[in-house]
């Protein structure tokens, strides 16, 4: 592990997943790249055009000062650390920095001022997710630990998951935290593949990676997952997005939806082809 993007907007949940970058730098003794992305000032037409550089070079170096404290802040705690300040969406500017840096994952607080949970889950963020190639990791204000020790990937055992089971247990290695399957049945879901040809498969394909599969049946799919991850402690989930639209993946784009937005455990959101 080399590099973690840190999207931030200075808030209460960007403080959290700053947390979380650090503890994961340190343990990999990786660099952190703060981004944080500024919103271009409204021009009013009947603004005087030397006011309107006025606000945004004010603007510019008020956040660039929180920059350099920010990065200065966690060079202080051993971790090397650089930024960047960008003009435009959160969209667009995490895109440019993923293109500019190697960078192992992007981590961006689940909640804040500027309202990064909509950014996350609306329209504009389908786009993004859809277009880096690397892993996601959203980390809830509410979280109660910044460790890793396990990560929990919730699968319904119909499909060949081997694509995104590959990274599961590529950041699992990197995290060095153990893999939880999580399989949650319901009375509406259709049993079309014996569950435990699909584990030995999974075996097969993956025969130096251990795991350990839980099963739980609910009607309440979103509710049984989020409740099995935050009851054990320093717990990570995992949900996969593909091309055909933002989190259209193994599990039912609504289910990976809410489970974004009520989890409190950090969460890794994957995008596939």
């Amino acid at each position: 592990m080399k590099k973690i993007i840190l999207a931030t907007d200075f808030s209460k949940g960007a403080a959290k997943a700053e947390e979380m970058a650090i503890a994961i730098a340190k343990i990999h003794i990786a660099e952190i790249v703060l981004l944080y992305c500024s919103t271009p000032t409204y021009v009013d037409p009947t603004m005087p055009g030397g006011m309107v550089v006025i606000l945004d070079d004010g603007n510019e170096k008020l956040f660039e000062d929180k920059l350099t404290a920010k990065a200065r802040s966690i060079q202080e705690q051993g971790v090397r650390t650089s930024y960047k300040q960008s003009t435009g969406s959160v969209t667009e500017g995490i895109k440019s920095l993923i293109e500019e840096q190697e960078a192992d994952f992007v981590i961006m607080g689940k909640t804040g001022a500027t309202g990064f949970l909509e950014k996350l889950i609306g329209s504009t963020t389908e786009y993004v997710i859809n277009n880096i190639k690397i892993p996601l990791l959203v980390v809830p204000e509410m979280a109660k630990s910044v460790k890793i020790d396990r990560i929990q990937y919730a699968t319904e055992l119909e499909y060949d998951e081997n694509e995104i089971l590959a990274e599961v247990f590529g950041i699992a290695k990197k995290l060095k935290a153990g893999v939880d399957l999580v399989n949650v049945s319901s009375d509406k879901q259709l049993d079309l593949v014996d569950n435990s040809k699909l584990i030995a498969g999974i075996k097969e394909t993956f025969p130096n990676e251990k795991f350990d599969v839980k099963s739980v049946r609910s009607n309440r799919v979103e509710n049984a997952i989020l409740e099995l991850s935050e009851n054990q402690e320093n717990t990570a989930l995992v949900v996969a997005s593909h091309h055909r639209g933002f989190l259209d993946g193994i599990l039912k784009p609504s289910v990976s939806k809410s489970i974004i937005a009520k989890t409190t455990v950090p969460t890794f959101v994957y995008h596939f082809e």
